[in-house]
C-alpha cells in the first residue's frame, strides 16, 4: 500500500534521503494519508505541527502497519517510521490522489490491516501490542476502539 506525508520541499528531501518519517511535534504519532483514501485538506494540509510550509509532498510504502486508519489519515505511534520507493511530488499532485475510492468498515476506519493496538486510558495515547496477540485478544481491541470511538462522538 501507498502512503502519502504532506510537508515542506526541504523536509521532504530529508524524509527522501533518510527514508524515515519522525512524529509529529504536534500531538504524538506519525501522520500519513492512503493513496485512495478520503481528501479533506483541513486535515491533509494541516498547518500545524514542524512545518506550516505543506507544498511538496512524499508518497512511500513501508512494511509497518498504521496503528489507526481513518479514511482522512492514518497513524503510527512508533519512534520512526522507516519507508520504502519515497517518491516527492507537489501537494496538487498529491492531493489528485486521494480520491475516496478506499472502503470503510461499519466503524468508519479504512477497511485495510491495521497493527493491533490498545489505548492507554491515563494519556489516552494509543500503544502498539505484539504481533503475536490471539485473533479473539485482537478482535476485543478492535470492540473497544469502537466503544471509546463512539463515545468521543457524543462530545
Amino acid at each position: 500500500m501507498q502512503y502519502i506525508h504532506f510537508t515542506s520541499p526541504k523536509d521532504a528531501k530529508a524524509i527522501a534521503a533518510s527514508k524515515e518519517l519522525w512524529p509529529s511535534s504536534y500531538v504524538s504519532g506519525i501522520y500519513a494519508v492512503a493513496v485512495g483514501a478520503r481528501k479533506v485538506p483541513e486535515v491533509q494540509l494541516s498547518k500545524l505541527g514542524r512545518t506550516s510550509d505543506r507544498s511538496m509532498a512524499v508518497v512511500f510504502e513501508t512494511d509497518e502497519l498504521p496503528d489507526v486508519a481513518f479514511p482522512e489519515e492514518v497513524i503510527w505511534h512508533l519512534p520512526v517510521l522507516k519507508i520504502k520507493n519515497p517518491k516527492i511530488i507537489s501537494s496538487t499532485k498529491a492531493i489528485e490522489m486521494l480520491t475516496d475510492t478506499l472502503k470503510t468498515n461499519q466503524d468508519d476506519w479504512l477497511d485495510i490491516p491495521v497493527h493491533p493496538s490498545k489505548i492507554d486510558w491515563e494519556s489516552w495515547e494509543r500503544i502498539r501490542l505484539p504481533l503475536d496477540i490471539t485473533k479473539k485478544q485482537h478482535e476485543a481491541a478492535v470492540k473497544l476502539i469502537a466503544i471509546i470511538k463512539n463515545k468521543r462522538d457524543k462530545y
